[in-house]
């Protein structure tokens, strides 16, 4: 082969690559909708469910995080009808959720609960909408741990939800047989920064249309996990 001939070939060859929609390893990708609707689909965990949020961070120690949602229709397959970037705490997922800890719990949670600081922007969960005296108890000697309540009522220091972070969101429901020390006030709210104090963050727009997606008889909810431990669901 000579050299004009040679440069020819390359150049077809760039050619090519540029204008070929995606390459194979794209196709591979998890995150393509074919091949994220495949793993799901597998999943064993979410039988009796019809909706479901799926948090993936590529590793432990990640703080970004890709999110999907996902529908199952009347023949109980799964599709997804959405997917976004987020953020959660500062170490990444964990196993080992505290309050000291500066991750975020991984595991499947149920979603029955979202809040406000404004009017109900349509979703069918159970709404509350917050007020200045609102706020979440993460003190573990209190009775009221991991509970929302008025700072009138409790008189102690705990998580204020009077907050822009907390304009919508809903709870994400860990910790819910209340074990002390062991986390509280674990959310799903609109990001600021790049990580979370425990929750998991999107953008406000992604956030208020999964809320008016969420519907409880579906029993909706969320799995948080990296990728590596998918086939655990």
């Amino acid at each position: 082969m000579n050299k004009r001939t040679l440069v020819c070939s390359v150049m077809i060859c760039l050619i090519i690559s540029i204008f070929l929609p995606w390459d194979s390893s794209a196709k591979q990708s998890i995150y393509s909708k074919a091949k994220s609707q495949q793993i799901v689909n597998k999943m064993k965990s979410i039988k009796k469910n019809r909706q479901m949020i799926l948090v993936t961070a590529s590793g432990y120690g990640k703080r970004a995080v890709t999110i999907q949602a996902f529908s199952k229709n009347k023949h109980s397959k799964w599709s997804r009808i959405l997917i976004t970037h987020g953020i959660i705490g500062k170490n990444g997922f964990t196993h080992n959720f505290s309050e000291r800890s500066k991750g975020s719990p991984e595991g499947k949670y149920t979603i029955t609960r979202a809040f406000g600081r404004y009017k109900n922007p349509g979703t069918k969960l159970s709404y509350h909408r917050i007020t200045a005296d609102d706020v979440w108890v993460d003190n573990v000697h209190s009775k009221y741990y991991n509970s929302l309540q008025s700072i009138r009522k409790t008189h102690q220091y705990s998580e204020r939800m009077n907050i822009p972070q907390y304009d919508y969101g809903f709870v994400i429901n860990y910790n819910t047989k209340i074990i002390k020390g062991k986390g509280s006030a674990v959310f799903f709210h609109i990001a600021h920064g790049s990580y979370t104090l425990g929750c998991t963050a999107t953008s406000k727009g992604k956030l208020v249309s999964l809320l008016k997606w969420l519907d409880p008889k579906k029993k909706p909810v969320i799995i948080q996990t990296v990728t590596k431990e998918l086939n655990r669901y």
